[in-house]
């Protein structure tokens, strides 16, 4: 790999970790502001799918994919940018349809189950105290039907 491929890569994964890390603070502040975030938890986590991803209030539209934006303040990259706001865009997507459990797994749809957990990535929750400790739910199977 040479060295321009690899500081590429190292840029997209800056600015996913980097937006990973304020969506999960954002979502727990979120949580306690529940007149903001009600609107994203309105649909039983069963009928969650793609297109949910974005339903939320304005402000929570706005607030959120702010963390993308920070390590453009050491260095810009547009193709860096670019292509991790199309990988969290593309993740954020699948983990509100069941159907792509299999790919991208179950934890962003067992948060809707249980939002008392589970409120970013799987390491995040992990570190912080937050995963969901019914391990079994972790099965790809979400839907009670």
């Amino acid at each position: 790999m040479s060295s321009a491929a690899a500081a590429l890569l190292l840029a997209i994964s800056m600015h996913v970790v980097s937006y990973d890390i304020w969506f999960y603070l954002t979502h727990i502040l979120l949580h306690q502001e529940r007149e903001i975030h009600a609107a994203h938890h309105e649909k039983p986590y069963h009928k969650l799918n793609f297109k949910d991803t974005n339903r939320a209030h304005w402000i929570e539209n706005t607030i959120q994919p702010l963390g993308i934006l920070l390590p453009c303040i050491g260095q810009w990259n547009a193709v860096a940018f670019v292509a991790a706001s199309l990988i969290v865009g593309a993740r954020g997507a699948m983990r509100h349809d069941p159907r792509c459990s299999w790919m991208v797994g179950n934890h962003h749809l067992l948060h809707h189950k249980d939002p008392r957990y589970n409120f970013g990535e799987y390491w995040l929750d992990w570190m912080c105290g937050t995963l969901n400790p019914v391990e079994k739910g972790y099965a790809v199977k979400v839907r009670d039907d």
